[in-house]
């Protein structure tokens, strides 16, 4: 039945299971499009399928689609690529080729440290000491500042107080009103010479305590900068030398940048192939465009045949002829068919009446046709009872006339008796 072949090496082909479909629909679903036989038909099994049965050439719609799923595998890899799942498309060529660049720049710096790279037996030992050195500069460094704290304020207090006079409390009696007896005087002249003493014992103990403070610290201070030297001359040994670890982890890290530039490269490699296959196949696409309008064109008679059909089915029915139209697009083929002023759902089940009905009338031609058309009763749901006695009418004709049976599975107290 079809005419189909035995076997096809064809990925995307006609199945009988698809073509009978479009002369025994099943289920409400199938009655939704003219040319779906169930919703959730794929593209490439409408433009295959109906292709076939208008005649036109399936074998371009079915390249039209491996075109896409090549597009599409290119695609879903860059996707995957930008998300982190693989690795070989990430970045534009712009990004890439910069990340090289840096790469080898760090590769060539990591080779000459390694080149100028010097071992010292007692790297470690070294540092350990400056780390001891550092903390006791760092300790005396506390005490300096310390010392340096308290000798300001000794400083501060070895200045010589002003004393009051006995002259000045007496000055001050007077004015308020008072004489001060002889033993009174005397009394606070013992006073004031005891005081005196005590300031001049203080500045003793105090310029005491300057020079001892002062000695310790310029004695600090030479520690520190002998210290000091000493943690230069290591750091410098440190600075000019390296441990056998620090050469190890330099050869680990120059390996893993090799490594990374390879990937980078890779990388820049795979998206030129990205891109060049993008290019490749809109090339490719173009070209089977231009080879499908050609054979689309060829094929005229049979397209004209079949809109001429559809046009007549739906003109029996309605006022005016309705319109079936087939295409070439960049996507492949292109179906509608309208007839005018179909907004209710009845004339929509209309419009797969008259496509099924134009279908069986081109397979009449042919001796492997199915010989019937199948329709349940969902396809006269809120159909008109004119509607309904006209296209019982036509299919019975056009039955008789091309040597077909029209099956239609309705109840019988729907059939509009009085509408024939």
């Amino acid at each position: 039945m079809f005419d189909l072949p035995v076997i096809t090496d064809k990925k995307y082909a006609p199945t009988f299971r698809s073509l009978i479909s479009y002369f025994v629909r099943r289920g409400v679903g199938a009655f939704q499009s003219s040319f779906k036989h169930y919703p959730q038909q794929k593209e490439w099994d409408i433009q295959v399928h109906n292709t076939y049965l208008l005649g036109l050439n399936w074998e371009y719609a079915a390249e039209f689609q491996i075109l896409k799923d090549r597009r599409k595998t290119l695609e879903n890899l860059k996707k995957a690529a930008e998300q982190g799942l693989l690795t070989g498309f990430i970045g534009s060529l712009g990004e890439l080729e910069a990340e090289r660049v840096r790469l080898e720049d760090k590769i060539h710096e990591s080779e000459r440290q390694l080149k100028a790279f010097k071992v010292h037996p007692q790297y470690y030992d070294i540092g350990e000491e400056v780390n001891r050195l550092t903390r006791k500069i760092h300790e005396i460094a506390n005490e300096y500042t310390l010392n340096r704290q308290i000798l300001l304020q000794y400083e501060e207090s070895i200045i010589e107080e002003q004393d009051i006079s006995v002259s000045k409390v007496e000055q001050i009696y007077n004015e308020a009103g008072l004489i001060f007896s002889d033993d009174v005087e005397k009394r606070l002249s013992e006073v004031i010479n005891f005081h005196t003493n005590v300031v001049e014992n203080r500045k003793d103990y105090l310029q005491s305590e300057i020079r001892r403070l002062s000695k310790e610290i310029e004695e600090q201070k030479s520690h520190i900068r002998t210290l000091s030297n000493k943690r230069s001359e290591l750091f410098a040994i440190l600075k000019t030398h390296g441990a056998l670890k620090e050469y190890s982890e330099l050869q680990n890290r120059l390996t893993a940048l090799k490594q990374q530039l390879e990937e980078i490269r890779n990388r820049i490699e795979n998206l030129k192939r990205f891109e060049e296959g993008k290019s490749s196949l809109d090339i490719e696409r173009q070209m089977l465009l231009q080879k499908a309008r050609r054979d689309f064109e060829e094929r005229k008679t049979q397209r004209d045949k079949a809109m001429s059909f559809f046009n007549r089915n739906s003109q029996k029915l309605y006022a005016e002829p309705g319109t079936l139209s087939v295409d070439v697009a960049e996507k492949g083929y292109r179906f509608d068919v309208d007839i005018k002023r179909a907004r209710s759902q009845g004339i929509g089940y209309m419009k797969v009446f008259c496509y099924d009905l134009m279908l069986i009338q081109l397979r009449a031609q042919y001796q492997d046709m199915p010989g019937f058309l199948i329709h349940d009763s969902t396809i006269y749901d809120g159909v008109d009872e004119r509607q309904i006695a006209a296209s019982m009418e036509l299919a019975s004709e056009e039955a008789e006339r091309r040597g077909f049976q029209y099956i239609c599975t309705i109840n019988s107290d729907l059939v509009p008796y009085t509408g024939f």
